[in-house]
């Protein structure tokens, strides 16, 4: 696929995606989608699985994981771990910090007022999606 070919793709996917989503009902076919209409992976199924559990500090669940033979197809993936290096102290450390914080107030009201507070914010973040927007939006231009 030339550069050209995939900047087409691209433009073709963010198209077709814009506005979908339910992250856990629509997390296979997009990733199956994006591998295959925009880098041209032949048979991306073969390779990838989804909903693999990890341990970071309780159970969770990645969407897709490719395993170790990944290079063999031209792709990578950051580790967990370097993940956690570059987003924990850009965003993630004060988040938790200002949650420690509300979690040591002893007046129940207060503290439950607080937490609604929190919540009302980290539902209303969208740092991480307008970032995706951009790059999906600047790779296919």
């Amino acid at each position: 696929m030339t550069d050209a070919q995939r900047r087409t793709a691209a433009k073709e996917f963010a198209a077709q995606w814009a506005g979908k989503g339910y992250e856990k009902g629509q997390s296979q076919s997009f990733w199956l989608s994006f591998l295959r209409d925009v880098y041209g992976v032949e048979h991306p199924e073969t390779f990838i699985t989804f909903e693999d559990q990890i341990m970071l500090d309780h159970t969770s669940f990645i969407d897709g994981f490719i395993p170790d033979t990944r290079r063999k197809g031209g792709m990578h993936y950051t580790s967990i771990e370097n993940i956690h290096k570059v987003i924990d102290p850009l965003f993630l450390d004060s988040l938790r910090d200002e949650l420690a914080q509300i979690q040591e107030i002893t007046v129940e009201k207060t503290r439950m007022a607080k937490l609604k507070a929190f919540q009302a914010k980290l539902a209303g973040l969208t740092f991480l999606e307008i970032k995706t927007r951009y790059l999906i939006q600047r790779n296919a231009a």
